[in-house]
């Protein structure tokens, strides 16, 4: 069957190439997932792809800001959160959002030094972004007495680090959902963080 071509383009939208993208880098790495790689995966031409993306590196910024962009729409809304359950509530949008799409997830953990500028510095500047809407939301649980008194720094990168690794492991296909996934994880992080008489 011969490929479609920019022609038949139609069907294959932009998020499904990134779909399809972020799988071959999960799998293969940045450098070793190629446009053609791409376009074989999506049975379509190579040319097909640059109706979307102007090249490689173009895909891998558009992962990187799916996955930023979803956390932060939701992290904007921290203040709407009681202080005392803020940093929870945020680190489980946090699981869900990796859990959705672990290969885009994969993605924006490990090939973070593949990015160039400018997209490296606006992506560097969003993740110091929701990082510290994390810490201020682990203070204000320290404050309100339901988390340990840990620096915020190392807390937060120890939480997010448990999530990121879920990358590696989680399948979508596996024994445990999705929502059983999150719960086994916020058990394991929040025994260690969690007051056992908040006050």
């Amino acid at each position: 069957m011969a490929r479609r071509t920019e022609d038949d383009l139609q069907p294959v939208t932009r998020e499904r190439i990134l779909t399809v993208a972020a799988a071959l880098m999960a799998q293969r790495g940045y450098r070793g997932t190629n446009l053609n790689d791409v376009a074989g995966a999506l049975d379509v031409t190579r040319q097909a792809l640059y109706h979307h993306f102007r090249n490689k590196q173009a895909i891998l910024s558009s992962i990187f800001h799916l996955l930023f962009d979803r956390l932060l729409e939701s992290a904007e809304q921290v203040d709407a959160f009681p202080a005392a359950t803020r940093f929870r509530e945020l680190f489980s949008v946090y699981i869900d959002v990796i859990l959705e799409d672990t290969a885009i997830a994969a993605v924006a953990v490990n090939e973070y030094r593949e990015l160039l500028d400018p997209d490296r510095h606006a992506m560097q500047k969003a993740r110091q972004r929701y990082f510290e809407l994390l810490e201020n939301s682990y203070s204000a649980g320290v404050a309100a007495g339901t988390l340990l008194d840990i620096p915020p720094r190392v807390a937060v990168r120890v939480a997010i680090g448990t999530v990121n690794w879920a990358t590696r492991w989680y399948r979508p296909d596996g024994p445990a959902s999705p929502e059983r996934t999150r719960s086994y994880i916020e058990q394991i992080v929040f025994t260690g963080i969690e007051r056992a008489d908040p006050h």
